[in-house]
């Protein structure tokens, strides 16, 4: 059962979220309509790991939501989308100062708050926005806060990039990067169920890599 949490002035009030299986349809936000990636009726299977059960609506910002999982004995999870990204955004900035060599030790569970005071008000009203795709609020915010034109996003561009890149380059284009980051981040996911000694995910990398190393 999954319910979105809706604000309406200082109210906040429960609507029933419907999910379909029509994967070419974009997802009905006035309607709290959306793709469930796939019909599953077996609580144990693989496929409900990350979004399989709730498509596209855990990525959405500004989605508030209330559900009730089988694997949580049916207790109920409240998901805050727009105060979580904002965290997450505050990380970044950290993460990013760190790598550019400003802050000598990485710290989890760290945010620089204090470098958004100016610009929170503008980062809120983007997160909590309800719409399928915040790409040009995002470039016009980050046109404004860089003085610079940033070029629209050509997924043909780096596609033919990676292409017709040779072997050995293709893990330093745009796209190369991305994959060898997504799984990076999919063995890192599978390594903590693993630990949790649920094999639903199967074996993680590392594990595997370490098996290797004793042959």
């Amino acid at each position: 059962e999954f319910y979105e949490i809706l604000k309406n002035g200082d109210r906040f009030f429960e609507k029933a979220i419907k999910f379909r299986h029509t994967a070419s349809q974009e997802d009905d936000i006035v309607n709290s309509i959306y793709t469930n990636t796939l019909t599953q009726h077996d609580e144990n299977t693989i496929m409900n790991l990350g979004h399989g059960r709730a498509g596209h609506l855990p990525d959405y910002s500004f989605a508030r939501y209330r559900y009730l999982p089988a694997w949580g004995e049916y207790r109920d999870i409240i998901k805050d989308n727009p105060a979580d990204y904002l965290k997450a955004f505050c990380q970044m900035i950290y993460a990013m100062k760190y790598l550019r060599g400003n802050i000598l030790y990485f710290e989890k569970d760290s945010y620089d708050f204090e470098a958004i005071t100016e610009y929170k008000d503008r980062i809120k009203e983007i997160l909590a926005k309800r719409q399928l795709n915040a790409s040009e609020d995002w470039k016009k915010f980050g046109e404004e806060l860089s003085g610079q034109k940033i070029e629209d996003f050509d997924l043909e561009k780096y596609q033919k990039a990676y292409i017709y890149a040779s072997k050995e380059e293709k893990k330093d284009t745009f796209l190369g990067k991305f994959i060898n980051a997504a799984i990076a981040q999919k063995s890192m996911v599978t390594n903590r169920i693993y630990k949790s000694k649920n094999l639903l995910a199967g074996i993680s990398k590392e594990k595997y890599d370490k098996n290797k190393k004793n042959y």
